[in-house]
Formats: structure tokens, sequence, C-alpha cells
């Protein structure tokens, strides 16, 4: 298998262990590493070894230090929001059987919600959403950014 890469951008492998009594992978390094960084390629592989299964990430990035969105940045809707996204993705990822990030990159998450997108088309204009993500996951991502807004606009309705 060839891998190519740009020898000018820095590069971290991380690998991902299965945590079979929790029924996930324990992707928490990988997600914290993402935090503030902009990814330009990955490779991932699965292995198994002493019957323990495994990913290995290899991530080709930038580190983004100015402008970064970050969740603690954020308002406490936009920060619940980014929340119950990043649990869909846990739960999501988890049942493909794939990292985290696959599914959606923190950035991405971030950017769903600072756009708060209604349509598959405003979706797609967030640098990430391709087609092939967009069909697999696109449906869910917007029914629960609507469904959020949905539930603020109740409670406000209930509470007044």
């Amino acid at each position: 298998m060839t891998c190519e890469f740009s020898t000018s951008m820095p590069i971290r492998i991380i690998t991902v262990p299965f945590l079979a009594d929790k029924d996930i992978f324990d992707d928490e390094e990988l997600n914290r590493f993402l935090e503030n960084k902009k990814v330009i390629s990955t490779q991932a592989h699965f292995f198994t070894q002493e019957n323990k299964s495994f990913w290995t990430v290899f991530i080709e990035f930038e580190t983004l230090l100015v402008n970064s969105v970050s969740p603690f940045a954020m308002a406490e809707p936009e920060r619940m929001l980014y929340e119950n996204l990043a649990q869909w993705r846990r739960e999501q990822a988890g049942k493909d059987g794939v990292p985290v990030f696959i599914v959606a990159t923190n950035s991405e998450l971030a950017e769903v919600v600072r756009r708060a997108p209604k349509s598959i088309e405003a979706l797609k204009s967030i640098k990430g959403f391709g087609n092939k993500k967009l069909e697999k996951y696109g449906k869910a991502i917007l029914n629960k950014v609507n469904g959020f807004y949905e539930r603020k606009i109740e409670d406000r309705t209930i509470k007044t």
C-alpha cells in the first residue's frame, strides 16, 4: 500500500482500543488531539492483537491557533447542541465501527452548531460534508439540529 502525504505537515498516529465492557472504542485521546486541528488527510486501519480490537489512525494535520471554534468558546445553548451532536457521533461511530472523526470532525460539528443548517444543501456547504457523508449522516444531523431548536422554542413557550 502506498501512502502519499506532504512532508511539510506534521503527522500523528493514534491507536484507539475497543472497550469491550462499554461496547465502544475509547476515542477520548483522539478527540482531545483533534480539538484544535484541521485534518489534512487520514488513514485508518483496524487490527486485532491478543483478541483485542484496535483502530490505528494516521493523521496529517495543521494546528489551528487563531479563530478556532471550540465548544468551550460557545455560549451555553450552542455548547449544549455541540455536546448533543458529539454524543450522537460517538454512538454512530460505535455502531459503524469507525473512529468518530470519520462520522464528523470536531471542527465540522462546531461549524454545524455555528450555522445551524436547515437543509441538506446548507449542510453540504460546510467543508467536510461531501455526498457520501451527507447520504450516510446528513438526515440524522439535521434532525438533531432542528430538534434542538424546536425544543428550545417549546421550552420558552412553556416557561412564559
